[in-house]
């Protein structure tokens, strides 16, 4: 979470501020990758 923050603010730098939807849809990538990729829900 802390990356997708920094790149947040990094695109914020820049000047490319992207919609509150796509970083919601962003969010949603992560935290569903997180889920997957957790072992201990993967062997349930």
């Amino acid at each position: 979470m802390r990356l997708l923050r920094e790149s947040k603010r990094s695109l914020h730098r820049s000047g490319l501020i992207l919609a509150d939807s796509s970083y919601q849809g962003l969010d949603k990538i992560c935290f569903q990758a997180k889920h997957r990729s957790n072992p201990a829900r993967r062997n349930r």
